[in-house]
């Protein structure tokens, strides 16, 4: 990474923190936008229906590991092997992690794009990211099915 790049990310950074301890920014005006119900087991689940879906299994068909999503105090499982998606609520150990804060999960449904989140640290990767990383494809995909904007084509 260039140094300009270094430069530049501390200061979208440093904006977001000032923004975040004045009550603006993204995070603020989409806690209002929380769909109803919010992060849940049942809304991460829909995830599956990308079994069915070609686009999605050419993107992930390498990508393989156990992702753990949570939000506040729920979370699930999403268990990837070559591409096909299974979600539970336990029984196998995450290699990766992608932690929302409440306010990180409304904004993600509102449409606030990841990068400002991931800055902000209303999304935290942890663990064996580099293939999810190196699959940004699918994991779009896979976020727009769990939020129910993927369309289909």
């Amino acid at each position: 990474m260039s140094i300009w790049m270094k430069i530049g990310l501390f200061f979208t950074g440093l904006i977001f923190k000032i923004k975040k301890l004045f009550g603006g920014g993204a995070t603020a005006a989409a806690t209002a936008a929380l769909p109803e119900g919010g992060f849940s087991f049942e809304l991460i689940k829909k995830a599956e229906e990308l079994n069915d879906y070609d686009k999605y299994l050419e993107k992930a068909k390498t990508l393989t590991g156990v992702v753990k999503m949570s939000c506040g105090d729920k979370d699930a499982l999403i268990e990837m092997k070559e591409g096909k998606l299974k979600v539970m609520k336990s029984g196998i150990e995450p290699t990766a992690t992608v932690a929302f804060t409440e306010s990180g999960w409304a904004a993600m449904t509102a449409g606030t794009d990841v990068k400002t989140l991931v800055m902000s640290g209303e999304i935290k990767f942890s663990g064996n990211v580099a293939p999810l990383m190196a699959n940004m494809g699918a994991l779009k995909l896979l976020f727009l099915s769990i939020l129910g904007k993927l369309e289909k084509k």
